[in-house]
């Protein structure tokens, strides 16, 4: 496979570490000799082109890691889409709270405040679900994310939709 296929394929950009080299080649460079190794072992065949890459990244998810498998990238992205979904990111502050320490916690109430922000109409279920598990599993932390609604009421109209009783 091309190199240059991929990386349009999978739109990721190039951060290199001589900003300065504007001119990159990487159209006759073959991706088969190395696909079954990681972004890390992709920087150092550039390198070997005299190509010096700081990062590998993707515009809207962030860096990737120089572990990643290169073949591993399409199961990568979703992933992180989805973790950049209402729903992933009330999981993944769920998450936080399970072997919860003042730490986690101060996490948490961090986390789910810019969830929370965020949130509109489509999202009222999803968050009236997790709001039940917390009750559930949590009551002191579904106290502290019901007082923080009710706070964050007037940055987002749309949490005036749930139901704020104890």
């Amino acid at each position: 496979m091309n190199l240059e296929k991929y990386l349009k394929k999978y739109d990721i950009r190039i951060s290199l570490v001589n900003p300065r080299q504007k001119i990159i080649e990487i159209k006759n460079i073959n991706l088969d000799i190395i696909i079954n190794k990681r972004f890390y072992d992709l920087k150092l065949l550039l390198k070997k082109h005299n190509i010096d890459i700081h990062q590998f990244y993707i515009e809207e998810l962030g860096s990737i890691s120089n572990d990643l498998k290169i073949l591993e990238i399409e199961s990568y992205i979703d992933q992180a889409k989805i973790k950049n979904t209402i729903e992933g990111q009330l999981t993944s502050a769920f998450n936080l709270l399970k072997d919860s320490n003042y730490y986690e916690i101060d996490w948490y109430l961090r986390i789910i405040k810019k969830i929370l922000l965020k949130i509109d109409e489509k999202n009222i279920p999803k968050l009236s679900e997790f709001l039940n598990t917390l009750k559930n599993t949590k009551k002191d932390l579904y106290i502290k994310t019901i007082n923080l609604i009710k706070k964050l009421k007037e940055n987002n109209k749309v949490l005036n939709m749930i139901n704020c009783n104890f």
